[in-house]
């Protein structure tokens, strides 16, 4: 499994399902250039995916006519502000 998310750009619709563990650290990156803009636009959606608790699948698939896909991106850099990724923390 390693070997396969190791390679770059793949869609995770393309690997197999996996579930996240949300009891650890969560994190998302974009390599975009609005990489902050659209971060904090994912939010609600990163916490209706805790709450839910979707594979990958199902919720690439629920979120996929909202233009939300997921992808590896093994080289993704830090964004002006210098945000390359956000931490996450949920309390039930």
């Amino acid at each position: 499994m390693t070997q396969i998310i190791n390679q770059p750009d793949m869609n995770l619709l393309d690997i197999p399902d996996m579930s996240v563990d949300f009891n650890s650290v969560t994190s998302c990156s974009c390599g975009l250039e609005n990489a902050d803009e659209l971060l904090n636009y994912f939010l609600p959606y990163l916490e209706d995916w805790n709450n839910q608790r979707y594979t990958t699948h199902e919720f690439a698939k629920k979120y996929a006519n909202k233009g939300i896909s997921l992808w590896t991106a093994n080289d993704v850099k830090k964004s002006e502000n210098g945000i390359q990724a956000i931490q996450i923390f949920f309390r039930r």
